[in-house]
Parts: C-alpha cells; structure tokens; sequence
C-alpha cells in the first residue's frame, strides 16, 4: 500500500486525498490551519461556484493552457457533477454557473470530508509544513514543526497567497526550485483595480450594471460586463475581477493601463442627451446632478456632473468613463493569484518530470481563470489527475 502525503486541505487535496485512497493508497493531508477547506466555504460568497459548464471560449490563463485543458477534459464539468451527486451533493445549473441545490459551500465541504473520512483518509491540522526531502530509499521526509513523516508520494495542494495570511507556499516553491521545477511568482488574478482620478472617491458604495473595457497602448484588450462595485479605490466586481489579471501583470512591469467603463451599455449617447436636453427644456432650475440622478445612483450623478462641463459632456462619460489604472489590491485581498508551479514542468497527471512521487494541484500551479467556478474545475481535475495516478 502506497504511503501518500498530500500538503494542504484545499479543493484539490481533498480532491486528489478521495480519488488515492479510492485507489488503495493509504493516505494523509497535512494542513496548517486549525480546520481543512478555509477558502472553500467562501467561494462564491457561501454558495459554492462548483464549476462551469461554458468552455465555448477562451477561459484559462497559465503556463501551459493547453495541457490545463487536456488535464480538464479528462475530468470534465459533468464529471464533478457526477462525483458530488455520488456523495450526495445535488447541483442547479445558473446560465452554465454550476452551485449546489442548496447554495451551500458547508454543505460541499461537509460531503468531501465525509468521504475522506469514509476512506480513512487522515487529516492533521496545524501542521506546517517546513521542509521536503528525498530519503535513502528513494521515498520522501517532510518535516513539520512537530513531526517527521515519511512517504512513498507527495502531493502539494497548497494553493496561493490570495486570502491568505502569505504563508503556507514557502515548502512548495523551495521543494520545486529543489527538483527543477520552476516557478512563478504569485501576484493577484483576480481583485479589485486601483485609479487616482479626482472625484472618483465620493462613488464609494455605488454598485452599478456597466460594461468595463481594458486598454494598454497597443489597444483594447479585453472587456466585461455586469455589476460593477465603485469603491474608494477605484472599482471592482465580478466584471472587473476577471479582466483584473490582465491589469495586474501589466502594472507590475510599469506599463501603463487604462479602463474605460460605460454606465449604460444599453443606450447610445444620442438618446441620453436628447432625454437629459428634454428634462433640462421641461424643467430649467434643475441642477445636472440631478437630471442624472434619473437614471444614475445620486453618488454616480454627482460624480459624472462634477466631471462634465456640458450637457454633451455628461453624456459622453456616462458612455465612456475613463480611468487610468494606477495599481490593484494585495494578495490578502484577492480571491485567486496567478503565477507559481510552471506546469510545463510537470507531465499530465501533474508530476515532476524530473523527480517521481512529487505531484503539484490546484491553484499551486500557475494556471487560473474567471470568475464562475473555472478555478474550481481546474483544482477537482488536478486533484483527480494526481489523485489518480499516485494510488497506481
């Protein structure tokens, strides 16, 4: 019987911790906070995004998108509906969006840890990980701050730095830089963008159905659209949070990036200043301010007044509000990194090619998408393909 070591209780070590021992291997998770499946019970604020069921366009972003998809295909979107059902999890389909019946991320977790439990998986909490290292007989040593164990396979689930207190990848990247394995550095893939233009602070609590753009100097490049969250910062929501990757790596390297958000995609500015030019004939003493507050938040209406001179003007940035993008939020603010394990260095079942019995899952690799359970998807088939592959 195989001895596997899986680090971190995450959504893939759970994952990759059922499929080993499902396999006959006699299997351990070894996770250092006090309870397992932390990030888990937040996805999706509480709900639990599972996973998605429109892959019609381009939706990853990584090392290696094309292995990733191979990874996926293997254990698709209907296959982890498949396995929830099969512990008991019913799923609701929202537009392709995949949750729970019952909305419940507790839920979710609850089940993945009956059935680890069901299959004796042991779960130790509180155990960081310090080190990892070959043994004489070609197994592996991971030391703790508490314990030794050995093992015949690890597996590192221990996903990124985002939400997180900043801890928990230092023994991944040390023991992938250690077999040749290289990585990236982690910075935030999805979170919310920063912009110092004048005025924008008084939006701060606005939620606002929009279309954002991103532009660099070479043009747009891309855009989305739904609830926009206006903040004190600048912006942020699910629209911004998945063209936000693209704004990051960008300012990171000092390269100049600008976004362009239309507050009412479903008119032209011909039709709101021929209306606001009827409200201003119908009623004269009325300020801009609040001939906007008619079809904008009062907060948005005083913004966009302050910003436009004329009437034309105030139509013309409720058409195309532009922000330069000046920095985004940290790591312990974002829901997911991009960057880490360069899964051009790992085969198809997640391995190290240059060092066997060594497996990295999840968002450890550097490979993340959108919002709408693609990163989840991503963490069930890595942990499956692992899971997998180290009971044989």
């Amino acid at each position: 019987m195989k001895e596997v070591i899986i680090i971190g209780a995450g959504a893939s070590g759970l994952m990759a911790a059922v499929q080993a021992a499902r396999g006959g291997a006699h299997v351990t998770i070894l996770e250092r906070n006090e309870k397992p499946l932390k990030k888990l019970l937040l996805t999706g604020n509480g709900r639990c995004n599972l996973t998605n069921l429109k892959w019609d366009k381009p939706v990853l972003r990584g090392s290696n998108v094309k292995r990733a998809l191979g990874i996926i295909k293997k254990f698709g979107p209907e296959d982890v509906i498949s396995f929830f059902y099969g512990i008991g999890i019913y799923t609701k389909d929202r537009d392709g969006w995949v949750y729970p019946q019952n909305d419940s991320a507790s839920a979710v977790a609850k089940a993945l840890l009956y059935e680890a439990e069901r299959l004796k998986v042991r779960i130790k909490t509180n155990q960081e990980v310090i080190s990892v290292g070959k043994s004489s007989d070609g197994g592996f040593i991971i030391n703790t701050k508490d314990w030794k164990y050995e093992a015949d396979v690890v597996i590192f689930s221990t996903g990124s730095t985002a939400s997180t207190d900043g801890g928990g990848c230092g023994a991944a990247f040390e023991t992938a830089e250690k077999y040749k394995v290289f990585t990236r550095k982690f910075l935030p893939a999805l979170t919310g963008l920063k912009s110092d233009k004048p005025g924008t602070g008084k939006w701060a609590g606005v939620r606002a159905d929009a279309e954002i753009s991103l532009f660099d100097i070479d043009g747009e490049i891309a855009r989305e659209k739904g609830q926009l969250q206006l903040t004190e910062y600048g912006v942020s929501g699910i629209p911004v949070f998945c063209l936000s990757r693209y704004a990051v790596g960008r300012v990171y390297h000092g390269k100049s990036v600008s976004a362009v958000i239309d507050f009412l995609p479903g008119h032209t500015k011909e039709e709101i200043l021929s209306d606001v030019k009827k409200t201003r004939v119908k009623y004269p003493d009325k300020s801009t301010k609040t001939i906007l507050a008619g079809f904008l938040s009062e907060k948005l209406a005083q913004v966009i007044a302050s910003n436009a001179g004329s009437d034309e003007e105030a139509a013309e940035l409720i058409k195309k509000f532009d922000l330069d993008i000046t920095g985004y939020l940290g790591e312990d603010k974002a829901q997911l990194c991009m960057g880490g394990i360069d899964l051009n260095d790992l085969t198809d079942e997640l391995e190290a090619k240059e060092c066997k019995g060594l497996y990295f899952t999840g968002e450890a690799v550097d490979i993340d998408g959108p919002c709408g359970g693609y990163n989840l998807q991503w963490a069930w088939s890595s942990g499956y393909a692992a899971g997998l592959a180290c009971a044989v």
